[in-house]
């Protein structure tokens, strides 16, 4: 019996630590795009992840048209005019982009470009006049995709706004649940251990764990 008690509150423990490390890790978050207002149609589809502790994107992946664009690169190192952006501190980082993702800060949009077998993709905010951008490109496409022109023809075009992003929640146990249940069962074993013949917490974390 001892030893099945110690070897609970080790897995309650466990339970806590990887709670406090997940709410602690990177956030995945889905973009909101809107429909194409010009050019070609369609909507596109994304989302990233952004580590907090970092203030870096882990990732940032966009489809439209067939077509997947990596933006991470771009929006860990946005290209920024930031006179207009005193809502973000003139932050032309990875953070001020993220801050104008997921607040208020500019107003957002999308466009797509094809240009001579080259597709990119971008995403900005302009406040004041000013832009903070990343933007994306192409050569090898999906099957399916456009085709685009031979050089020197007129390029495909396509935009449409961009109503922020929010964050993606999972479901995990709340650390002012899982604490209280680990606190009793440690008291359970430190009074049995006061016991004659009582089992020691620690000993049996490291054989069973």
């Amino acid at each position: 019996m001892k030893n099945v008690i110690a070897r609970v509150l080790c897995a309650f423990v466990l339970l806590l630590v990887s709670v406090t490390f997940c709410q602690a890790s990177s956030l995945p978050y889905v973009i909101h795009f809107g429909a194409a207002t010009s050019g070609l149609s369609g909507t596109p589809t994304g989302g990233f992840t952004y580590n907090p502790a970092t203030n870096l994107f882990e990732s940032f992946d966009v489809t439209f048209a067939g077509v997947s664009f990596n933006l991470a690169p771009a929006a860990n190192t946005p290209a920024a005019t930031l006179s207009g952006f005193s809502c973000l501190g003139d932050r032309g980082d990875a953070e001020g982009f993220f801050q104008s993702l997921t607040g208020s800060c500019g107003v957002g949009t999308w466009q797509y470009e094809l240009n001579s077998g080259t597709h990119s993709f971008r995403i900005q905010f302009v406040a004041a006049g000013d832009i903070l951008s990343a933007t994306a490109t192409r050569i090898s496409v999906a099957p399916g995709a456009p085709a685009g022109g031979p050089p020197g023809s007129s390029p495909t075009q396509s935009s449409g706004p961009l109503n922020g992003a929010t964050q993606v929640t999972a479901e995990v146990p709340e650390p002012t649940l899982v604490l209280p249940v680990a606190l009793v069962l440690g008291v359970l074993v430190v009074t049995k251990r006061l016991r004659p013949g009582g089992s020691n917490p620690a000993r049996d974390c490291g054989e069973r764990v």
